[in-house]
């Protein structure tokens, strides 16, 4: 089960010299700013998603939510998420998100999804996750809400998302995109 801690939390904060958590802390920051600005959630349009697909924001992702998970659709996410996770460089449009994770992430994904839109503030969750070869993954994931235009059954969360494996060779291997649900690939 994740351990979940919330934006004020002094667990949410990194410890010197950990590239992956300075990165939640600034996604956090990022996101309050914007609050702070443009009310809670703050709109997407108040983000600049250019640098999505740029190193900047290379661990970021942006989820459709719908009131049911199974409905939560992947609109974009940065390359070393798509890496880290064995997804498709390019999300496929719509692409569903629990069906595209792997399973160890899924409960975490609808979680923190859920969370972030019942408490409109940011939660961030991690956790250990053992691999069966004696590899640990440690994983820290941020998700927050953003009012996505034009979207009355649908609303956002924007996250960042990183993890650590000891040994690239247990990274999970990228899926080949479907060109519909039903497609075998």
């Amino acid at each position: 089960m994740p351990q979940e801690t919330a934006a004020a939390d002094p667990n949410c904060r990194a410890p010197a010299g950990s590239r992956e958590q300075r990165e939640d802390e600034r996604f956090i920051r990022d996101w309050e700013a914007r609050a702070a600005r443009f009310g809670k959630p703050p709109p997407l349009g108040a983000f600049d998603l250019s640098p999505l697909r740029g190193a900047a924001w290379a661990h970021r992702f942006l989820v459709a939510a719908d009131a049911d998970p199974e409905r939560h659709a992947f609109m974009i996410y940065g390359g070393k998420f798509a890496r880290m996770l064995g997804l498709p460089e390019m999300p496929e449009q719509p692409m569903p998100m629990l069906a595209h994770l792997p399973d160890r992430y899924r409960p975490v994904f609808a979680k923190g999804c859920g969370d972030a839109l019942a408490r409109q503030a940011p939660v961030c969750l991690s956790g250990v996750f053992g691999l069966g070869a004696g590899e640990p993954e440690t994983y820290r994931v941020c998700f927050a809400p953003v009012a996505l235009p034009d979207r009355r059954n649908m609303r956002g969360v924007f996250g960042a998302f990183n993890c650590r494996l000891r040994r690239p060779e247990f990274w999970p291997r990228p899926r080949l995109a479907c060109a519909s649900p039903g497609a075998v690939g």
